[in-house]
């Protein structure tokens, strides 16, 4: 077997385009999404600078040896392009539209914005695990990391006021399901009319006094809130839940039960918690949460189109397009 003493690096990339999900309402693949995209870049444009600050025996030029033949910094620069040249460029040329597009409109990343960044990039990681420990697994280091943050800050500050905003509201609900014709049917099957009959009573037996949790535990058929006391979470118009729970929630108070109304896949009555403009101290942290992860969302929808309209009014030249 021959000798191999490797000083090295993880080799990734090309993807697609990244920007379509550099936001991602999963936060744990967050991080190892925009280390790719950074590693990408570094692995060609860094190389140099990066090689001798791994090896403290090695000649500033040798990266590894097989049977005690070197190889050269100058071999991996040119695989490297090879490989990534293009997407690093493409990265680069993106970065730089956001910067001139975010200066254009006095746009600046205070120490305070890269502080409660780095909070939130923290906080994605699961314990043990640290964002150290990520870094370091991807062979980056953290100015570089921190640089890729500025750019996710400047792109949200360009795209934030194209976000539509939609009012949010706690929920708690009973759910009747209909049988639909080639629809997989996991629950009783009810017709229309059965459903609204079934869903009509428990809204009569929450008037008459009886505790909402009973009611959910008895009648409610979804699965994945019966548990919860039919709890949604805080939710808006497009949080993936039929439309008229938002809409009837709109006309409701906080606590107050709505009638029976239909909804996609049956009839529902909600209860109505909270909602964004009314609700204690205790949910601001939830609610500011769930704004946050939503604003992200769609600063992340929206980015494609935008950065790509950014390059096609900027005049690039690119010498390494094919």
């Amino acid at each position: 077997m021959p000798d191999v003493d490797i000083i090295g690096f993880s080799v990734v990339g090309p993807w697609d385009n990244p920007w379509a999900r550099f936001y991602s309402l999963d936060g744990k693949e967050a991080l190892p999404l925009l280390v790719k995209i950074w590693m990408t870049a570094v692995f060609v444009a860094g190389m140099t600078a990066v090689v001798p600050a791994r090896s403290q025996t090695s000649p500033a030029t040798v990266v590894a040896t097989v049977d005690r033949k070197p190889i050269m910094v100058s071999d991996v620069q040119r695989e490297a392009m090879e490989m990534v040249g293009a997407a690093a460029l493409q990265r680069l040329i993106e970065f730089r539209v956001i910067d001139d597009e975010a200066r254009k409109d006095g746009i600046t990343v205070t120490a305070a914005d890269m502080k409660e960044q780095l909070r939130k990039e923290r906080a994605k990681l699961t314990a043990p695990a640290t964002l150290e420990d990520e870094l370091k697994q991807h062979h980056l280091t953290m100015p570089l990391f921190e640089e890729m943050m500025r750019h996710n800050i400047e792109l949200h500050k360009l795209l934030i006021g194209r976000v539509q905003t939609f009012p949010l509201y706690h929920l708690r609900a009973i759910m009747i399901y209909v049988s639909r014709p080639g629809a997989t049917q996991t629950g009783p099957v009810h017709t229309d009319a059965q459903a609204e009959a079934i869903v009509t009573q428990a809204e009569r037996d929450l008037q008459s006094g009886k505790k909402w949790d009973d009611i959910v535990k008895q009648y409610s058929e979804d699965a994945p809130t019966k548990g919860n006391a039919g709890d949604l979470g805080i939710v808006n118009k497009v949080s993936g839940y039929d439309q008229g729970f938002t809409n009837t929630a709109a006309d409701l108070k906080n606590g107050q039960i709505s009638t029976p109304f239909k909804i996609l896949d049956g009839y529902a009555v909600i209860q109505r918690i909270s909602s964004g403009a009314d609700h204690p101290a205790s949910e601001n942290d939830a609610y500011d949460g769930v704004e946050s992860a939503y604003e992200d969302y769609m600063v992340g929808h929206l980015s494609p189109s935008y950065v790509q309209n950014l390059q096609l009014k900027a005049k690039i030249v690119n010498y390494l397009s094919p």
